[in-house]
């Protein structure tokens, strides 16, 4: 098995990044549709825009799942046998996954910035999440290059989703 996921690698990231762009659009898409075509109302545009974190939000509780893998893979010895496949299909779609996320999080929360700022703990924690989000993507590109930073993304990664979860939790 893990031969056919290193065979087909980039077929897999191709199919990761086009489903990851297929539920943006499709989300745009819907809640375009939720206005009758014409001119957002501010309770639609919200209604868009949040609609707009799910990619994101799936994402990143995929990215987590694979750490969680990946520690259990190092830690318990009778998952070796099941998750050798397992683990190498996460790691073959962690970037392009990741990829999505930061993109997803970045229209939702650049769209919100842009046209529906409030300043309360909701809306700064999300920035302050989505600017640690593009530090762990810098870190991920810098870790690709050496290993030395690998514990450096994977500590913000986790302070990452610590973020993120106060954002979705907190009142709006």
């Amino acid at each position: 098995m893990v031969q056919l996921i290193n065979k087909h690698k980039t077929k897999i990231q191709v199919i990761v990044v086009l489903l990851g762009l297929a539920m943006l659009l499709l989300t745009w898409q819907q809640g375009h549709a939720h206005s009758g075509g014409g001119a957002l109302s501010d309770k639609a545009w919200k209604r868009l825009l949040m609609a707009l974190s799910h990619p994101a939000e799936i994402g990143i509780f995929a990215l987590v799942g694979l750490f969680a893998v990946r520690m259990s893979f190092k830690v318990e010895h009778g998952f070796k046998g099941l998750g050798r496949w397992l683990l190498r299909l996460l790691q073959v779609i962690h970037i392009p996954l990741a990829s999505i996320v930061i993109l997803a999080a970045t229209i939702h929360g650049g769209l919100f910035v842009l046209t529906l700022w409030e300043s309360n703990l909701h809306y700064w924690s999300g920035v302050v999440a989505l600017i640690c989000m593009l530090a762990v993507g810098v870190l991920g590109l810098i870790t690709i290059k050496g290993r030395k930073y690998k514990i450096v993304h994977l500590t913000t990664g986790l302070i990452t989703f610590g973020l993120v979860l106060i954002h979705i939790l907190t009142p709006n």
